[in-house]
Protein backbone atom coordinates (compact mmCIF):
# COMPACT_ATOMS: atom_id res chain seq x y z
CA UNK A 1 0.00 0.00 0.00
CA UNK A 2 1.64 3.30 -1.32
CA UNK A 3 2.69 5.60 1.80
CA UNK A 4 -0.12 8.57 2.18
CA UNK A 5 2.38 11.05 2.19
CA UNK A 6 2.51 14.96 0.66
CA UNK A 7 5.78 15.51 -0.97
CA UNK A 8 4.57 18.29 -3.27
CA UNK A 9 7.42 21.17 -3.30
CA UNK A 10 6.76 24.30 -1.28
CA UNK A 11 9.05 26.60 -0.04
CA UNK A 12 10.62 25.25 3.74
CA UNK A 13 8.88 21.24 2.74
CA UNK A 14 10.33 18.46 1.95
CA UNK A 15 10.57 18.44 -1.98
CA UNK A 16 9.15 15.34 -3.77
CA UNK A 17 12.59 13.30 -3.65
CA UNK A 18 13.39 13.87 -0.21
CA UNK A 19 14.44 11.04 1.83
CA UNK A 20 11.68 9.58 4.49
CA UNK A 21 13.69 8.19 7.92
CA UNK A 22 11.23 6.53 10.23
CA UNK A 23 12.94 6.35 13.99
CA UNK A 24 10.56 4.73 16.45
CA UNK A 25 12.11 5.46 19.88
CA UNK A 26 12.07 4.29 23.21
CA UNK A 27 12.09 8.00 25.10
CA UNK A 28 9.25 10.23 24.72
CA UNK A 29 10.59 13.55 25.12
CA UNK A 30 14.30 13.53 24.46
CA UNK A 31 15.11 11.40 21.61
CA UNK A 32 12.17 12.48 19.31
CA UNK A 33 13.56 16.55 20.24
CA UNK A 34 17.44 15.51 18.76
CA UNK A 35 16.46 13.89 15.62
CA UNK A 36 13.42 16.41 14.48
CA UNK A 37 15.74 19.42 15.40
CA UNK A 38 18.71 17.97 13.45
CA UNK A 39 16.70 17.95 9.93
CA UNK A 40 14.59 20.71 10.35
CA UNK A 41 14.00 22.44 7.73
CA UNK A 42 16.31 20.07 5.67
CA UNK A 43 14.44 19.69 1.90
CA UNK A 44 16.64 16.49 1.31
CA UNK A 45 15.29 14.44 4.16
CA UNK A 46 12.47 14.03 6.19
CA UNK A 47 12.19 12.74 9.32
CA UNK A 48 9.22 11.16 11.09
CA UNK A 49 9.68 10.08 14.96
CA UNK A 50 7.53 7.32 16.34
CA UNK A 51 7.84 8.08 19.90
CA UNK A 52 5.24 6.33 23.36
CA UNK A 53 2.70 9.24 23.80
CA UNK A 54 -0.71 9.37 23.62
CA UNK A 55 -2.21 6.05 24.32
CA UNK A 56 1.06 4.80 23.71
CA UNK A 57 2.60 6.56 26.47
CA UNK A 58 4.71 4.38 28.90
CA UNK A 59 4.99 1.52 26.31
CA UNK A 60 8.63 2.19 26.11
CA UNK A 61 9.79 -1.66 25.94
CA UNK A 62 11.58 -2.96 22.92
CA UNK A 63 8.77 -5.03 21.46
CA UNK A 64 6.56 -1.77 21.66
CA UNK A 65 8.62 0.18 19.84
CA UNK A 66 9.25 -2.45 17.35
CA UNK A 67 4.99 -2.46 17.60
CA UNK A 68 4.55 1.28 16.88
CA UNK A 69 6.84 0.73 13.69
CA UNK A 70 4.97 -2.14 12.17
CA UNK A 71 1.67 -0.18 12.67
CA UNK A 72 2.80 2.46 11.08
CA UNK A 73 4.85 1.04 8.11
CA UNK A 74 1.47 -1.11 7.71
CA UNK A 75 -0.33 1.57 7.70
CA UNK A 76 1.85 4.04 5.22
CA UNK A 77 4.50 1.33 3.27
CA UNK A 78 7.91 1.45 3.45
CA UNK A 79 9.58 2.88 -0.15
CA UNK A 80 12.87 1.62 -1.57
CA UNK A 81 14.48 4.97 -0.35
CA UNK A 82 12.71 4.77 3.13
CA UNK A 83 14.86 3.61 6.13
CA UNK A 84 13.43 2.46 9.44
CA UNK A 85 15.70 2.76 12.68
CA UNK A 86 14.65 1.12 15.70
CA UNK A 87 16.54 3.46 19.12
CA UNK A 88 16.60 1.20 22.00
CA UNK A 89 18.20 1.64 25.35
CA UNK A 90 19.86 -1.31 27.20
CA UNK A 91 19.32 0.00 30.78
CA UNK A 92 15.61 -2.18 31.66
CA UNK A 93 15.73 -4.43 29.18
CA UNK A 94 16.54 -8.53 28.76
CA UNK A 95 18.97 -9.09 26.43
CA UNK A 96 16.85 -11.89 24.81
CA UNK A 97 14.35 -8.89 24.18
CA UNK A 98 16.88 -7.00 22.45
CA UNK A 99 18.21 -10.11 20.40
CA UNK A 100 14.89 -10.46 18.98
CA UNK A 101 13.75 -7.61 18.34
CA UNK A 102 17.09 -7.01 16.10
CA UNK A 103 16.88 -10.46 14.40
CA UNK A 104 13.56 -9.43 13.07
CA UNK A 105 14.71 -6.15 12.20
CA UNK A 106 17.55 -7.96 10.21
CA UNK A 107 14.82 -10.08 8.04
CA UNK A 108 12.95 -6.90 7.23
CA UNK A 109 14.34 -4.92 4.48
CA UNK A 110 14.78 -1.30 4.94
CA UNK A 111 14.49 -1.96 9.10
CA UNK A 112 17.80 -1.07 11.40
CA UNK A 113 18.08 -0.88 15.30
CA UNK A 114 20.60 1.49 17.05
CA UNK A 115 21.36 0.48 20.71
CA UNK A 116 22.93 2.71 23.42
CA UNK A 117 24.35 0.84 26.47
CA UNK A 118 23.44 2.05 29.07
CA UNK A 119 21.09 4.56 27.27
CA UNK A 120 20.76 7.78 25.03
CA UNK A 121 22.16 10.13 27.22
CA UNK A 122 25.92 7.98 26.15
CA UNK A 123 25.06 9.43 22.50
CA UNK A 124 24.39 13.19 23.75
CA UNK A 125 27.26 12.61 26.16
CA UNK A 126 29.64 12.04 23.25
CA UNK A 127 28.96 15.47 21.71
CA UNK A 128 31.07 17.42 24.80
CA UNK A 129 33.42 14.48 26.17
CA UNK A 130 34.51 10.85 25.71
CA UNK A 131 33.58 8.24 28.11
CA UNK A 132 35.16 6.71 31.05
CA UNK A 133 34.42 3.43 30.14
CA UNK A 134 35.75 1.65 33.29
CA UNK A 135 33.90 3.62 35.20
CA UNK A 136 30.10 2.39 35.43
CA UNK A 137 27.36 4.70 35.85
CA UNK A 138 23.25 5.05 35.55
CA UNK A 139 21.40 6.92 32.98
CA UNK A 140 20.95 9.01 36.07
CA UNK A 141 24.19 9.87 36.71
CA UNK A 142 24.81 10.53 33.11
CA UNK A 143 21.70 12.95 32.48
CA UNK A 144 23.61 14.68 35.42
CA UNK A 145 27.03 14.61 34.33
CA UNK A 146 25.44 15.92 30.96
CA UNK A 147 24.18 19.27 32.76
CA UNK A 148 27.01 19.37 34.80
CA UNK A 149 29.55 19.90 31.27
CA UNK A 150 26.90 21.98 29.50
CA UNK A 151 26.85 25.44 29.89
CA UNK A 152 23.27 26.92 30.71
CA UNK A 153 21.99 23.01 30.36
CA UNK A 154 21.44 20.62 27.45
CA UNK A 155 21.06 22.76 24.30
CA UNK A 156 19.79 21.53 20.99
CA UNK A 157 21.15 24.34 19.53
CA UNK A 158 24.49 23.62 20.66
CA UNK A 159 24.72 20.36 20.77
CA UNK A 160 23.77 20.22 16.76
CA UNK A 161 27.61 21.88 16.17
CA UNK A 162 29.10 18.83 18.00
CA UNK A 163 27.23 16.24 15.69
CA UNK A 164 30.25 14.88 13.47
CA UNK A 165 32.66 15.22 16.56
CA UNK A 166 30.00 12.75 18.45
CA UNK A 167 30.07 10.54 15.13
CA UNK A 168 34.07 10.06 15.45
CA UNK A 169 34.06 9.41 18.96
CA UNK A 170 31.37 7.37 18.73
CA UNK A 171 32.74 5.15 16.49
CA UNK A 172 35.93 4.96 17.90
CA UNK A 173 34.47 4.01 21.26
CA UNK A 174 32.94 1.21 19.87
CA UNK A 175 34.64 -2.08 20.52
CA UNK A 176 32.61 -4.44 18.34
CA UNK A 177 31.66 -2.45 15.47
CA UNK A 178 30.29 -6.24 13.65
CA UNK A 179 27.94 -6.66 16.13
CA UNK A 180 24.64 -4.82 16.56
CA UNK A 181 25.21 -4.78 20.71
CA UNK A 182 27.26 -2.33 22.30
CA UNK A 183 29.09 -2.37 25.69
CA UNK A 184 28.49 -0.70 28.49
CA UNK A 185 29.37 2.78 27.87
CA UNK A 186 29.23 2.77 24.44
CA UNK A 187 26.31 3.47 21.86
CA UNK A 188 25.79 2.80 18.02
CA UNK A 189 22.97 6.13 17.32
CA UNK A 190 25.81 6.92 15.34
CA UNK A 191 25.15 4.36 12.54
CA UNK A 192 21.67 6.20 12.26
CA UNK A 193 23.18 9.73 12.91
CA UNK A 194 24.87 9.47 9.80
CA UNK A 195 22.37 8.58 7.48
CA UNK A 196 20.78 11.48 8.52
CA UNK A 197 24.13 13.63 8.18
CA UNK A 198 24.53 12.13 4.51
CA UNK A 199 21.60 14.05 3.45
CA UNK A 200 21.79 17.17 5.89
CA UNK A 201 25.64 18.24 5.41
Amino acid sequence: MPRKTNRSYKKGAPHRDARLIIIATEGAKREKEYFEFLVHGNQRVKVRVLAPTDEDEGKSAPRWVMNRAAKYVDKFGLSEEDQLWLVIDLDKWALDQVHEIAQECVERKGWNIAISNPCFEVWLFLHYATINKTESQTCSQLKTGLGNIIKGGYNLGAIAHRINLAIDRARASDSNKAHFLPNPMETKAYLLVEQLVRFIS
